[in-house]
């Protein structure tokens, strides 16, 4: 085993410092930075389909054009500069996913390819994985304890380190995986995913908080959790568990890996040296910007009401389950948050707010004391547009939601604003449902070589031949 969790010792110091932020609770989408389609609108365009379940694009740094395509299936596919999907796989580990055919958040997630990987051939995947040893999960009867503490882990979450063939540029053999991050995972929810190579040459990895808020199964609503399960709620925030946190590691020295000496918690006792930022409850992607100051974009997928984006320029703490976005968050009263909390952490350390936020459709709940009304379902992040096809979008930020209703994603638009303030977004396309073609859930944002981005659909399940991608392009006028 290499890097394994240290949790359990949930000793968390929310209340040492009560400085008490009040959020801007309510008002309708357009008074909180968020707009229905006003100004240029983007259109799709289909590259490729008869996919399973496509979760993210990617590109290798070495000039060959080829664009991958992660599947959460286990595989990768190369997507040639003429479009065609190529049959045989570039990697193929579905014998070692985690994965079931009904809703599941496991299985491959993502795909980074190292800054040389020209001349090392060197690429990394974040995946779920069979528990290593014993499954303290199952007893004798081969049954689910429901005891979130007494059962906490059914699977390993792993990073590793793959070598694209020396004889066969488009062929990665599956002998040569070195394992350089694992941990225990408790469940399907709240994985994480993100995995990129920042400008600074170093490896920054998503662990997401778990999902112990909804139990072994997954299950559960986010509304309505028993007490037994809301120490699940505490993990992103302490600061000795590498849940809901983001990790920062270097490749290129160390075995398996190094620790940058610019970490946050460099030699701090109890604390893993790997953290980078936390309080994060989902972050399924991260992605730079190419250009610019070269900030780091953080998705962050709402538990309840909203829906939220995150900026990250330094380390630092990012919230949950202090707070939801910018809303101050209680759990047993997640319909009515709270109107203060602490707006820093028990380091007495800022807390940082997103720079993107909207509502989540659960906000139209009866139950509900937010006023306002949905405007997505799912934050699955996105990046800047850099590139040249799409003059208008340049410098904005570009996001997946994962649906509107039903098999209709959307891609929303945001414009930077000054510091300090929130993102206006727009939604700027929206699939549709009506056509069998142009339908699907959104899974995520895709970016190209040249700063091209794409959108990834596909079914609800990890099931059929649904799956798409699709070039975004600019709207007809």
């Amino acid at each position: 085993m290499t890097t394994t969790i240290r949790m359990l010792g949930v000793a968390l110091l929310v209340g040492s410092v009560l400085a008490l932020h009040t959020p801007a609770v309510g008002g309708s989408p357009a008074d909180r930075g968020t707009a229905r389609g006003a100004g240029p609108q983007l259109d799709v365009e289909l590259v490729a389909d008869g996919l399973v379940a496509p979760l993210s694009l990617t590109f290798a740094p070495d000039g060959s054009g080829r664009r991958f395509i992660v599947d959460q299936t286990g595989l990768v596919q190369i997507l040639t500069p003429e479009g065609r999907v190529l049959p045989e796989p570039f990697l193929d580990i579905s014998d070692r996913v985690v994965l079931q055919s009904a809703f599941d958040e496991r299985g491959l997630l993502e795909l980074a390819f190292h800054p040389q990987f020209a001349s090392n051939g060197k690429l990394y995947v974040q995946y779920s994985a069979q528990r290593e040893g014993e499954n303290i999960c199952v007893d004798e009867e081969g049954v689910v304890p429901e005891d979130p503490q007494g059962c906490p882990f059914q699977y390993t979450r792993r990073v590793s380190e793959f070598v694209v063939s020396a004889a066969d540029p488009n062929r990665v053999d599956p002998a040569t995986e070195r394992v350089i991050f694992e941990t225990p995972w408790p469940g399907r929810k709240h994985n994480g995913g993100g995995l990129a190579f920042g400008p600074d040459g170093m490896f920054y990895i998503g662990l997401g908080d778990g999902g112990f808020i909804h139990g072994p199964s997954g299950g559960g609503s986010a509304f309505d959790v028993p007490p037994a399960l809301l120490f699940g709620d505490l993990l992103a925030q302490d600061l000795t568990s590498l849940y809901g946190k983001i990790l920062r590691i270097d490749v290129d020295r160390g075995d398996p890996y190094g620790i940058p000496r610019d970490n946050p918690f460099v030699g701090e006792d109890g604390i893993p040296d790997e953290i980078f930022a936390w309080g994060f409850r989902n972050p399924f992607r991260i992605s730079f910007d190419s250009e610019g100051d070269g900030a780091m974009y953080v998705s962050a997928t709402a538990d309840t009401l909203f829906e939220a984006t995150y900026r990250v320029t330094q380390p630092g703490n990012y919230g949950w389950a202090l707070k939801e976005g910018t809303h101050c968050f209680d759990r047993t009263s997640a319909f009515a948050p709270p109107e203060t909390c602490a707006n820093v952490g028990s380091l007495g350390e800022p807390i940082h707010d997103p720079v993107i936020e909207y509502l989540n459709f659960a906000v139209e709940d009866p139950r509900s004391q937010v006023p306002g009304e949905g405007f997505g379902r799912a934050s699955l992040g996105g990046h800047i547009y850099r590139g040249e096809a799409i003059k208008w979008l340049r410098g904005r930020f570009v996001q997946g939601d994962f649906a509107v209703g039903t098999l209709d994603g959307q891609i929303l638009v945001a414009t930077p604003t000054p510091s300090g303030h929130l993102w206006k977004l727009r939604r700027a396309f929206t699939f549709d449902p009506s056509d069998p073609v142009r339908s699907g859930f959104m899974k995520s944002i895709g970016q190209d070589a040249d700063g091209e981005l794409y959108a990834i659909t596909g079914n609800f399940t990890p099931t059929g031949l649904e799956g798409r991608i699709w070039k975004i392009i600019d709207a007809p006028e």
